[in-house]
């Protein structure tokens, strides 16, 4: 896929949830009398909405917005809609499991995008361990060796398709310097 696909791609959730935003605002406003959840529904189709703006933009606006906030508002918008559907059925049920489930999301989001965004490493090593478990099928031992490009967005490059590109390489030297190991692109050389 690549960077002009994606946009498309936003292009197109992002006209079709203004759409389903115009809608529901032109039911929220007929019937709110009559059925108030519509409201939390409208709440979670803007949400929806501005977090897809938010993502698009990435790049452009800070990651607070385009990583953290995003990532809030969809979970966010889920919960309402949530709550919303429980009373529409007249089954309304605590949330603070959701609550939490939010601040938990939103905290490792603030985590991995301030505090460690160079984790990488750590999750490599982690695949690397994991895959290389021997399998027993039908008897019969199997190993299964990884090779992992790593190229970062922004550092390595801003185009998506570049990015593939480096990692991919990265992957290559891997593979071909012994196989089951991770490798960053190098910048100096690529």
């Amino acid at each position: 896929m690549t960077a002009n696909s994606i946009r498309m791609f936003f292009t197109g959730s992002v006209i079709s949830i203004l759409l389903c935003v115009i809608v529901r605002t032109s039911l929220w406003w007929q019937n709110k009398k009559r059925s108030p959840e519509i409201t939390l529904w409208l709440v979670n189709y803007i949400l929806q909405l501005i977090a897809l703006l938010f993502i698009t933009f990435r790049g452009i606006i800070p990651d607070l917005f385009s990583i953290v906030l995003a990532n809030l508002f969809i979970i966010g918008g889920t919960v309402i809609l949530y709550v919303g559907l429980g009373r529409y059925a007249g089954r309304e049920s605590r949330q603070l499991h959701n609550y939490v489930m939010l601040a938990v999301f939103t905290l490792a989001y603030l985590y991995f995008t301030y505090v460690d965004p160079d984790n990488v490493v750590q999750v490599a090593e982690k695949v690397l361990q994991v895959v290389s478990q021997p399998i027993i099928f039908e008897g019969q031992k199997a190993v299964v060796s990884t090779s992992i490009g790593i190229a970062l967005f922004p550092d390595h490059s801003e185009d998506m398709d570049k990015l593939i590109k480096l990692a991919d390489e990265a992957m290559y030297k891997v593979k071909n310097s012994g196989k089951n190991g991770f490798r960053f692109v190098n910048i100096m050389t690529e």
